[in-house]
């Protein structure tokens, strides 16, 4: 019986697609590898394929349910994990190239590839081991967060509420001195009218009172300019009347300087 076309062309592909639980719940990895099966002789015949590191050599360390207890050795197991599988990578690739090299490859590579799906059963579940604890630490860690700032917020519960009542109260006294100084404002609103109306009237006598004075000036004013017009005519007469006997005096002065002329020639 021939090797089937699709494990030729890498149907072994199918096999690594199984679901890890699947794989882990048939416990593949504890098994032995499987025999070859088909021609017994066809293993002496066909040259020995170089060894590959299988699932119970694979270099990792064994991290059974429950040994991660911290979140470095759970990177260090996801390290592990990752060299792990380069190096099983790089083996299945040697593994399965040196089965090519038989006469009936299939046995060869139906144990590769069984190998293979140990070794990533086991490297799986190391990261699942690894992850879970990160996952499980992360959560425990916002559940303390959480507790903390609930704690802190109970701590802080009473003082907050405290000073809600003070500010309570102080916006109260505030509203109610706001309320009386309304109150007062409006109860005081008949004496601001009257008070209002008294200035207005004081206003009222005073415009009329400069008004008045202003006429009473205006009246004086004219008084005294026709008082003053009086006193100028006045004072105009009596500087003409000053000429006038002036004039006279000095007619009478030469009057009697010619007697006095004409007497001394008879």
């Amino acid at each position: 019986m021939g090797m089937p076309r699709w494990l030729l062309a890498g149907g072994w592909l199918s096999a690594l697609a199984l679901p890890t639980v699947v794989l882990a719940a048939a416990s593949v990895a504890d098994l032995p590898p499987p025999a070859a099966k088909g021609n017994p002789d066809a293993s002496a015949s066909a040259p020995s394929a170089p060894s590959a590191p299988s699932a119970l050599t694979l270099p990792l360390p064994q991290y059974p349910a429950g040994s991660i207890r911290s979140v470095v050795q759970a990177d260090q197991a996801l390290r592990a994990a990752r060299v792990a599988t380069i190096a099983q990578e790089k083996a299945f690739a040697a593994h399965r190239q040196a089965c090519y090299g038989k006469l009936v490859a299939e046995p060869c590579l139906r144990a590769a590839i069984e190998d293979n799906v140990r070794a990533e059963v086991r490297i799986r579940a190391v990261e699942v081991e690894a992850r879970g604890f990160k996952r499980q630490q992360a959560d425990r860690e916002v559940r303390a967060s959480r507790e903390a700032q609930r704690a802190r917020e109970a701590a802080s519960a009473p003082g907050k509420q405290a000073e809600t009542a003070r500010t309570v109260a102080a916006r109260k006294q505030q509203a109610e001195r706001h309320a009386k100084s309304a109150s007062d404002f409006d109860a005081a609103a008949p004496e601001r009218a009257a008070r209002a109306a008294r200035e207005k009237r004081r206003e009222q006598e005073r415009a009329a009172a400069r008004q008045r004075k202003d006429k009473d000036e205006l009246a004086r004013a004219a008084e005294r300019r026709e008082n003053a017009r009086a006193h100028e005519a006045k004072v105009q007469e009596v500087l003409k009347r000053a000429k006038e006997k002036e004039a006279r005096a000095e007619a009478r002065a030469r009057e009697n300087a010619a007697r006095g002329a004409g007497a001394g020639k008879s």
